[in-house]
C-alpha cells in the first residue's frame, strides 16, 4: 500500500474517531435564562426532556446544579420514620423512585455492614435529592439516590436495632434533603438519578446502565415505568430515520448513524458512555441477543441479587465486552447444534459466570470465556440429566 493511501486512511480515521468526540453545541428552552424568570411555556410538562430544556451544553454538576435551580421546592430535614400511635415508629419516610434501578442484594448487605460498624454518613454517602409524590407534599418521599443506603437502614433498624450506630442514624435522620417539584418530569428526575449514580463507584455505571442506554426497548420493568423507551439511543436513530427518510441504501447512512450517536451520547439527555462507535455496537448487539433468547430479564434479576458492584475489580466496560464476546462465541458456534432451550440455558449460565468474575487482562478473560463455557455446558447436561 503506498504511503500517500495510507495517510488518507489514516486522516479519514481520525476525522471520524473526532466525530465522536466533539458534538455541535445545542441550546435548550432554559440555556442562558436566569432561574425565576417568567417562561412562555409549562415547566411541568410531562413531556420535557433535557435536550429540549438544556439542550447538550451542561453536563455533570453543572447539569445538576441547574436543575436544582428549576425544580427545587424545598430542603428539610427528614426522619427516617413517621412517628406511630403509640409513640414508636411508624411506616418509611423514604421509599424508593420507579425512575431508580431495581436494589442491587450484594449492595445493600454491604451497606449494612457499614452502617452496623461505621454508622451512616451523609458526608461520605453524598448528597440525598428526593421528589414529592403528589401536590399535597406528604411523607413518604421518592429518593433519587440514597435508595441502597436507605434500604440498609430500614434493614438495620429491623434487624439491629440496638447496634450504637444503628440508633444514632435513626436518631439523626437525613439533613437538608433537597426535595423536587411533585410535577418535575419524570425525564428530569431519571437525570438526576443517574447524575447521582455517576458520583459513586457502587451504585455507578454498570454494564445494564450501558444496555439500557443502547438499545430502544426492553421487557425490564422499570423501563415501562418510566414511559422513555424513545429516549434510548437506538430508538431516537430509528425515529430520526423516520423524519429523515434515509435508509440502508443510501450511501450517507454509515456516516450519518456514527454522528447522531455521537452527538446524542454526548447530549445532557444521556450519559456519554459510547464515546466511540464500536463499544456503542458491541452493546447494542450484545443487549439484542439477549432478547432474541428471552433472558434479558432472568439476567438482570439474578445480578441485582448475586453480582457485587462494588468490587473493586468490577469493570462495567470490561464486563459487556466480555459478555458479548461470549454471547457472540456461544451462539455462532452452537446455535445450529443444539436446541433453542439448551442455547438459551448455555448463554444464561457463561454471562452469570462472567458477570460475578470481573478481570482485566486479555489472558484472564480468555481463560475466562472457556471456563465460562464449560460451566455452562455442565449445568445445562446437569439440567438435562435431571
Amino acid at each position: 500500500m503506498r504511503p500517500s493511501i495510507q495517510a488518507e486512511q489514516a486522516k479519514a480515521k481520525a476525522a471520524k474517531a473526532s466525530a465522536w468526540k466533539n458534538a455541535v453545541p445545542v441550546p435548550g428552552k432554559l440555556t442562558g435564562v436566569a432561574p425565576g424568570t417568567a417562561l412562555q411555556f409549562d415547566l411541568y410538562d410531562p413531556s420535557l426532556t433535557i435536550e429540549v430544556l438544556f439542550g447538550n451544553t451542561l453536563s455533570g454538576a453543572s447539569l445538576l446544579e441547574a436543575i436544582l435551580s428549576w425544580y427545587l421546592d424545598a430542603e428539610l430535614d427528614v426522619p427516617w420514620f413517621t412517628e406511630g400511635e403509640t409513640g414508636g415508629p411508624g411506616t418509611r419516610n423514604v421509599i424508593r423512585s420507579p425512575l431508580s434501578r431495581d436494589l442491587q442484594e450484594c449492595t445493600v448487605a454491604r451497606y449494612v455492614e457499614r452502617i452496623k460498624e461505621e454508622g451512616l454518613s451523609q458526608i461520605v454517602a453524598g448528597e440525598a435529592i428526593f421528589r414529592w409524590r403528589t401536590a399535597d407534599k406528604q411523607f413518604p418521599l421518592l429518593a433519587g439516590g440514597f435508595n441502597h443506603r436507605a434500604e440498609a437502614l430500614y434493614r438495620c433498624a429491623a434487624d439491629f436495632g440496638e447496634n450504637e450506630n444503628v440508633r444514632d442514624a435513626l436518631k439523626r435522620g437525613l439533613r437538608k434533603v433537597k426535595v423536587l417539584h411533585w410535577g418535575t418530569p419524570d425525564a428530569i428526575f431519571s437525570k438526576v438519578v443517574s447524575l447521582l449514580n455517576q458520583f459513586h463507584h457502587g451504585s455507578g455505571c454498570n454494564h445494564w446502565d450501558l444496555l439500557a442506554e443502547a438499545i430502544a426497548e426492553f421487557s425490564c420493568a422499570r423501563v415501562h415505568v418510566t414511559g422513555l423507551p424513545a429516549l434510548k439511543l437506538e430508538a431516537a436513530w430509528r425515529a430520526e430515520c423516520c423524519v429523515t427518510r434515509l435508509n440502508t441504501y443510501n450511501p450517507k447512512y454509515p456516516q450519518a448513524y456514527a454522528d447522531f450517536i455521537s452527538s446524542k451520547s454526548s447530549s445532557g439527555e444521556f450519559n456519554g458512555w459510547f464515546k466511540q462507535q464500536n463499544p456503542y455496537l458491541n452493546v447494542l448487539s450484545l443487549a439484542h441477543n439477549l432478547q432474541q433468547l428471552e433472558i434479558y430479564d432472568d439476567l438482570l434479576a439474578w445480578s441485582n441479587a448475586h453480582v457485587d458492584y462494588l468490587d473493586p475489580t468490577y469493570n462495567a466496560q470490561q464486563c459487556v465486552g466480555q459478555m458479548h464476546a461470549l454471547t457472540v462465541m456461544l451462539m455462532g458456534s452452537q446455535k445450529k447444534f443444539v436446541e433453542r432451550p439448551v442455547l438459551k440455558m448455555m448463554v444464561l449460565e457463561a454471562l452469570k459466570a462472567c458477570a460475578s468474575n470481573s478481570v482485566s487482562s486479555i489472558s484472564q478473560s480468555i481463560g475466562l470465556i472457556v471456563t465460562c463455557t464449560c460451566a455452562a455446558l455442565f449445568h445445562c447436561v446437569h439440567a438435562l440429566l435431571c
